[in-house]
């Protein structure tokens, strides 16, 4: 087929009485027009127009015509779906998440998204809970991973809830130097779950008082009338598992750090970590992401919030 049909050029040219006007509506010169006559029939060997005592289609030009108005049938087709695919795949998406969440969740979420989105911008924030809350409300964000609590039910609506254990963290170590002898027998029943009343004389690196972890920690100690040793208050909970990793204290952790202490296993295996879960705890807290009420999402959002539950699950399984 001629290399250059341009369906559009041949189906002006069969409504008009002349090559002039044809050239006139398709704002190109009339040489060029000829120009494009005269290669098609060339090409298919066949007369498609009469030029006298007007421009006419002849019987092979209405077969051509036929052909002409599929293909740009076809091309408006294709126009639409690639400007759909288009829009799709490009843009801007504003995402943020708490820092230690950041950093468990985002590095493998971008690469994924760079794989399927190459020129989608994505913007993460990493920021607390409160900044992060603001950003979205204000319209800054576009989505967040955010813990339950502090999100604003108001305004906010949800792609996406897990729920999270507690579990306390604590190393070999500090282990074996709290419980001595016991502490390999006690291991196994200690997976199963802990009560806190049996840490009660373990140095602990507590999480900030405005913190949910901290809400149900401060809740069982004051039910119990116990106070757990606090040798150091420390918001990051990512922070919290690295000095646990050098025996500094026990700390806390929910289900998504799981991973950072799985790796700091792998680096340190002399000396892991432990996590246990804490029977007093029933309730879990429950993450988020969050997107303001009637906001529209584009494609690669809604992919991007797919990726990242899927990743979350993984990170944080029932």
């Amino acid at each position: 087929m001629f290399s250059n049909p341009n369906p559009h050029y041949f189906i002006v040219l069969s409504q008009s009485d002349s090559i002039s006007a044809a050239a006139e509506k398709l704002h190109v010169s009339h040489q060029n027009l000829s120009k494009y006559i005269k290669n098609l029939e060339q090409e298919y060997r066949i007369t498609l127009f009469t030029r006298m005592p007007r421009l006419k289609l002849t019987e092979a030009g209405e077969a051509m015509l036929e052909t002409m108005r599929e293909l740009a049938f076809s091309e408006e087709n294709l126009q639409i779906r690639l400007e759909e695919i288009r829009h799709a795949k490009t843009g801007k998406l504003r995402v943020g998440a708490p820092e230690g969440r950041f950093r468990i969740v985002f590095p493998e979420l971008l690469v994924r998204m760079k794989e399927l989105y190459p020129q989608v911008r994505i913007e993460p924030v990493a920021a607390p809970s409160h900044a992060l809350q603001k950003m979205l409300r204000e319209n800054e964000l576009d989505l967040v991973l955010i813990d339950r609590y502090f999100a604003d039910l108001i305004q906010f609506c949800h792609l996406f809830q897990l729920d999270e254990r507690l579990f306390l963290v604590i190393s070999r170590n500090l282990l074996q130097t709290v419980f001595s002898e016991k502490s390999a027998e006690r291991l196994t029943d200690f997976q199963k779950g802990i009560r806190l009343e049996e840490f009660a004389k373990v140095p602990f690196i507590l999480n900030s008082p405005n913190s949910i972890s901290r809400y149900y920690l401060d809740r069982w100690q004051a039910e119990h009338q116990l106070q757990l040793p606090t040798i150091m208050e420390l918001p990051q909970l990512d922070m919290q598992i690295l000095l646990s990793a050098r025996d500094y204290g026990a700390s806390f952790c929910w289900s998504m750090y799981l991973s950072s202490i799985r790796q700091q296993n792998r680096l340190h295996p002399e000396n892991p970590l432990y996590a246990f879960p804490i029977l007093e705890f029933p309730a879990r807290n429950q993450v988020i992401l969050a997107t303001l009420k009637n906001k529209k999402l584009s494609a690669f959002a809604a992919a991007f919030a797919r990726l990242l539950r899927e990743q979350c699950e993984k990170l944080s399984p029932s």
